[in-house]
């Protein structure tokens, strides 16, 4: 059977909790986003300018309120059921 990676791998992980530092998700963030070569071996990514870095760190934000705003109102419970509806259907969908 030809089994390719979940791309939505990364959205089923538990909520993010309080009691994470920032360094803590940061770090998770950064090892979640490594870029892999053509030889599945994972990469450093360039070097970022000032500008870069700024404009990634505006793009941080706006994620964040955006995700802030997306699950307002719905419990970790609510959270937690919907994710595993939706792992079930990429299951139940995948090749």
């Amino acid at each position: 059977a030809n089994k390719r990676a979940n791309p939505l791998s990364g959205y089923f992980k538990s909520p993010p909790t309080a009691e994470k530092s920032k360094e803590a998700a940061k770090a998770e963030m950064e090892a979640e986003a490594g870029i892999l070569g053509s030889t599945g071996e994972e990469q450093k990514p360039p070097e970022q300018t000032k500008d870069g870095k700024e404009l990634e760190e505006r793009a941080r934000v706006i994620a964040n309120q955006t995700l802030k705003e997306a699950l307002k109102g719905i419990t970790i419970e609510e959270l937690s059921v919907s994710q595993e509806v939706l792992r079930k259907i990429f299951f139940n969908t995948k090749d």
